[in-house]
């Protein structure tokens, strides 16, 4: 005699496989001493015995059931985050791309007319080329069309949505960042601790990973590169390289200062996923010691 078990429960099949009992796990075993669980090829037999029993759709039901469980237990709120900072990224990439575009175009027409800031040029070419025409009028202007006139404009409303959609993305990624993780918060920030999260795959995996790692996090291309040929040196830093402690530093210093912010992010990570606790004000004295404040 051999039994089986799924998430149905235990299965009791005679030499033949023949289904003779369905019970508790536990209860079997003591009804049936010295009873083997099958095994190898057994399996493909029980399963077919399981079929002709009339029990597979009860199964599947089953299956998909906890299935289901499975995936709702996996949700958490550093997918929220990571798909907040995904979005920042992209919507960057889609400003810059769109803003280039108008630039270009517009250049055209009237080539004064010239910003830097994609929301200030575009709510420039909203305003109407006849206005803009007089403020920047340089006398190489040409008036587009209506339809040029339209698409111009659309494409300056566009970048005007994309800005707003950025500031409230961001504003939530701040917001979610300081409840979650507010030692991380405090160190990094809440966009390059959102992107190290990114990085990492989830605040589980940031906390697992040494200081050593999280220091070139961001940094894999210039890594694999060092590991191919020695000629290029490893990379001392990553996402880090935003972080205004480095940016206000002189070059030589910049090493250093990764260095140490990778550790204190290290403990601010591992705090913040294992006990809970907030140690902020604690990690951020300890920077500011040595390499003064940020803020």
């Amino acid at each position: 005699m051999r039994f089986f078990r799924n998430i149905l429960g235990c299965f009791v099949f005679d030499e033949n496989y023949t289904l003779i009992e369905k019970a508790d796990c536990e209860r079997i075993k003591e009804s049936y001493p010295g009873i083997k669980e099958v095994e190898g090829e057994e399996i493909k037999r029980v399963l077919e015995a399981l079929y002709s029993a009339s029990l597979w759709r009860e199964f599947r039901q089953e299956n998909l059931k906890y299935t289901e469980k499975q995936i709702r237990d996996s949700f958490s709120q550093d997918q929220i985050i990571i798909q907040l900072s995904g979005s920042l990224t992209d919507i960057d990439k889609m400003i810059n791309i769109t803003f280039n575009r108008l630039r270009s175009w517009f250049f055209l027409h009237l080539p004064e007319a010239e910003t830097s800031s994609p929301e200030r040029y575009a709510a420039l070419i909203l305003t109407g080329f006849d206005k803009l025409s007089k403020k920047f009028s340089g006398g190489m202007e040409v008036r587009p069309s209506e339809e040029e006139d339209a698409s111009l404009k659309s494409l300056a409303s566009l970048i005007l949505s994309l800005h707003e959609m950025r500031r409230r993305n961001e504003e939530n990624l701040e917001r979610m960042m300081r409840t979650e993780c507010p030692n991380l918060t405090a160190i990094a920030g809440a966009f390059i601790g959102a992107k190290l999260i990114f990085l990492a795959g989830s605040i589980r995996r940031l906390a697992l990973l040494p200081a050593s790692t999280i220091q070139v996090l961001g940094a894999e291309k210039a890594f694999f590169r060092h590991l191919r040929d020695k000629h290029h040196k490893p990379p001392k830093y990553g996402i880090l390289h935003e972080h205004p402690l480095i940016q206000k530093s002189p070059l030589k210093m910049h090493g250093r200062i990764a260095r140490v912010l990778a550790n204190k992010i290290s403990i601010a990570v591992r705090t913040d996923f294992f006990s809970k606790r907030d140690i902020s004000n604690e990690l951020v004295k300890s920077i500011e010691s040595s390499f003064g404040g940020w803020k």
